[in-house]
């Protein structure tokens, strides 16, 4: 490589290149494999731009420079202007010729031998297999290097972005006229340059240690051999970083359908269905063509770059910042080389499928085909989401089994494939903003298919999505309240649109530990013959998954603030009030360990310059108010529901300590025995069962360590077991307030279980007489909060007791009845009696 440019080719290189860098994958490696061994970069085709710029970029890093570039590559051009004058004297006979050069493979050996960097062409030209270098092959001379040689010898492929349009599997049109994309003819390079203003970039694959890898091969096998297998090691790394960035080759629609309806494990089925339901063959094959066009995405990277560019635009106007740490990205990219993967992310809003594509293109790598509901479907947007990866399916597939068999069929062409596939196991948005438990229905489908072989190296990756403030707020609040849920449609897009002007604080995500599922079933030794048992692997599977997104939930600041403000509904809360809950708040996420973004993560000062901005924000919103004399802090009955989701993304995470705190409060100002306050927590998480993901479980003496630690409970442990009593009852009310509505929730479901005493209604009936009742509870002080009679809080009481065998299903789908009536008496006392003790401490009733 040249150690500097002429002052053209300078101006040229910087106007064309000034905005590419080598990634720092690229950096790094190149840095600490030459530390151990002898690097030799890899091109995978002889291309004098992509040299010109690699010398370029090398430069601007300040990385060593390839002192031997092979393949008859000659950068005169590029270099000083003295040297071209030289040439050009030489050329007509003014200046004396250089000395005749030694051979290729003599130089590059000489090279190697001294241990410096140089770098060899995989082909010359456009063909892989014909255009090897005749008689230059730089690769049989590498492995004889490696057995030899006392230093390793790495190869390292490096290649160039210019596009992330995928490969098709067929040319296209435009292949046809104008060659393949990765062609050296001119028109394609000229192709290549325009892009290249637009959109490069620069990066690495794997190196590969030729020694451990002839060590590798079967003995016995020649040198010969042994170079044709590690060329062929090299190109498939070649198309495992190009699978990353612009994923499987495409197939045009008619062939994609083609492939799915006449593979042989779907006819095999489609002829079972026909014989099993006693309808025509081919009637059922032209209706699951017709299904296959409204499921099936149609990707266009024309779309996918229009969505995206109009979207990043959004993001900027809509939010402070993206946090997200890319390095995390790395284990998802080397998932991607190995097979196909399994995104998955908790659901708190629409923005988390757009968002998670808008990232990981902006990081090269190709954006996710995604499930979809077919509510989503609707004209104009049903196209675009269509044409950037989305497919959409049923919510329910009952009694239909063509469809359930068409979209096994897609599903199992996506994996075999190798697409990165994304889907929210909660099955919906969660209208409350805690993560709901796992719906199995997609999860199962995409395990029979690894057990059926079509993808053994399937992983899946679980993500946290957290944000300050959902633009869907205010529509969860009316579902909250029992209103229906709002339809997707144009005009309930007009209606989003309005709030990208509106700054609503940052977005958290966070990319948890990569599940292979070789390794899941390795470890649990569990054979999937029998039906049971691959429900219970499924089950577990899932219980794993939403375990490790939920551990990768960010404590936002608004999540903070919020729950600092609901402990006192129709309050006033005083300025220091507030900033000694949220120093509380704050203080007791650290302790339990929950991640926390960059700016609370900080100097303290920072931390709290942040919760007060989000504050200002919810009061620029007019979610709350505050005096601008006094500063006191206030906020109306609706806007309880708004305060309570954000609240409810921590409670996960903080619910065993705040039921330790409630059985705290519960028992009075007098010291109790450690082992009592415990069994008043396990009642009321017997009571709340399987409302809380909890990623990690602590002891019960560990968490009244906790709670004296915050300087909310005062422990003593004498010659006596452990034993504590309330410190400061003010802190304790505020850690109980997380799950005391819960509780609230629970005793006025139980106390409308009569209504179903031998009379059967649908649980959605059921919910709204629920609603009906909580007037009179709340006015008569049974209850005292807004927020323990919202849907979702009843919904997951109701699931609680129908697991506790309180309410059993009934006959009909969706229908429960009362179970019986000496399980009912135990919970219902326990939990008045609960809320009793604790009614004191509860805060005024609004």
């Amino acid at each position: 490589m040249l150690t500097r440019f002429n002052f053209i080719a300078r101006w040229i290189a910087e106007f064309l290149f000034g905005a590419m860098d080598l990634s720092d994958k690229l950096q790094d490696r190149v840095w600490s494999l030459r530390k151990e061994g002898t690097v030799v970069f890899v091109q995978r085709r002889r291309s004098w731009v992509d040299t010109v710029v690699f010398n370029y970029l090398f430069l601007k890093a300040k990385l060593p420079l390839i002192r031997f570039v092979g393949g008859e590559i000659d950068l005169l051009l590029v270099g000083p202007v003295r040297e071209i004058i030289r040439a050009f004297f030489r050329a007509i006979g003014l200046a004396r010729p250089l000395p005749a050069q030694k051979p290729y493979l003599d130089r590059l050996g000489e090279e190697l031998a001294a241990g410096r960097e140089s770098l060899v062409f995989l082909a010359k030209g456009r063909s892989i297999v014909k255009d090897f270098f005749s008689g230059n092959d730089p690769f049989p001379l590498l492995v004889k290097l490696a057995r030899t040689s006392d230093r390793p010898v790495y190869l390292l492929p490096q290649y160039i972005i210019w596009d992330q349009t995928p490969g098709h599997s067929r040319a296209t049109v435009t292949e046809r006229v104008l060659g393949a994309e990765d062609d050296e003819s001119v028109v394609r390079r000229a192709i290549a340059w325009i892009k290249m203003l637009r959109y490069a970039k620069a990066d690495c694959g794997t190196p590969i240690d030729v020694r451990a890898f002839i060590r590798l091969q079967d003995e016995g096998l020649s040198d010969r051999e042994i170079v044709h297998r590690l060329k062929l090691e090299l190109l498939m790394e070649f198309e495992r970083e190009r699978r990353v960035y612009s994923g499987p080759r495409l197939k045009q629609r008619p062939d994609m359908k083609a492939d799915i309806l006449r593979d042989e494990w779907f006819v095999g089925r489609l002829l079972e269905l026909a014989e099993r339901t006693n309808q025509n063959r081919d009637m059922l094959l032209y209706k699951a063509n017709r299904m296959l066009d409204k499921m099936a995405s149609d990707y266009s990277h024309l779309s996918t770059r229009a969505l995206n560019f109009v979207l990043t635009q959004a993001w900027k106007r809509m939010w402070d910042g993206i946090e997200m740490d890319p390095a995390q990205l790395e284990t998802l990219r080397q998932a991607m080389r190995e097979g196909p993967v399994l995104l998955m992310p908790n659901h708190s809003s629409h923005a988390d499928y757009l968002l998670m594509s808008t990232q990981l293109y902006a990081h090269d790598i190709i954006p996710p085909h995604i499930a979809a509901g077919d509510n989503l479907s609707f004209w104009p947007l049903g196209a675009i989401f269509r044409g950037s990866g989305a497919f959409f399916m049923r919510r329910s597939f009952r009694g239909d089994d063509l469809y359930k068999l068409v979209f096994d069929a897609y599903i199992r062409f996506l994996l075999r494939e190798g697409y990165l596939v994304e889907f929210f196991i909660e099955g919906g948005r969660s209208r409350s903003g805690k993560m709901l438990g796992p719906k199995y229905g997609l999860l199962s489908t995409m395990i029979d298919h690894y057990f059926t072989g079509d993808c053994p190296n399937l992983s899946i990756l679980p993500v946290g999505v957290d944000y300050d403030r959902v633009f869907e707020e205010n529509s969860f609040k009316k579902e909250l309240e029992g209103g229906a849920k709002q339809k997707e449609s144009v005009f309930a897009l007009l209606k989003i649109v309005r709030f990208f002007g509106e700054k609503r604080g940052r977005v958290y995500v966070k990319f948890g530990e990569l599940l292979r599922l070789r390794d899941w079933t390795a470890d649990r030794n569990q054979t999937m013959d029998d039906a049971d048992n691959r429900k219970t692997f499924t089950a577990d599977l899932a219980a794993e998954v939403v375990t490790r997104i939920q551990r990768e939930r960010t404590a936002s600041p608004t999540a903070l603030v919020c729950a600092a403000l609901l402990p006192d509904p129709g309050v006033a809360i005083d300025p220091i009030l507030f900033q000694k809950r949220v120093e509380l708040l704050l203080a007791a996420v650290k302790r339990i360990g929950m991640r926390l973004p960059s700016s609370l993560a900080g100097a303290q000062t920072d931390a709290l310059r942040t919760l007060h901005d989000r504050l200002h924000d919810l009061a620029h919103s007019k979610v709350v108010r505050i005096d601008e004399n006094t500063g006191h802090i206030t906020f109306e009955r609706p806007a309880t529901l708004v305060l309570d989701y954000y609240r409810n993304t921590v409670v996960n995470l903080l619910s065993e300590l705040s039921l330790t705190a409630l059985a705290l409060l519960a028992g009075g100002t007098e010291p109790a025995g450690a082992a009592g306050i415990e069994r008043r927590t396990e009642f009321a998480d017997t009571l709340l069962a399987g409302q809380f993901i909890r990623p990690v479980r602590v002891s019960g003496e560990e968490r009244l360590k906790m709670l004296a630690d915050l300087g909310a409970a005062t422990l003593a442990n004498g010659a006596a077991p452990l034993t504590a009593c309330p410190a400061d009852t003010e802190s304790l009310r505020l850690i109980a307030s997380l799950v005391r509505p819960n509780i609230e929730t629970a005793w006025l479901v139980l106390d409308s279980l009569p209504l179903l005493d031998g009379t059967p209604l649908k649980k959605s009936d059921f919910a709204k007489q629920v609603v009906k009742r909580s007037a009179d509870s709340l006015k008569n002080g049974d209850i005292r909060t807004v927020e323990s009679i919202s849907r979702a809080r009843i919904d997951e009481a109701i699931g609680s007791l129908t697991h506790l065998k309180v309410i059993e299903p009934g006959a009909e789908r969706d229908e429960i009845r009362s179970g019986p009536t000496g399980k009912r008496h135990p919970l219902i006392t326990g939990a008045r009696d609960l809320l009793d003790r604790t009614a004191l401490a509860a805060g005024k009733p609004q």
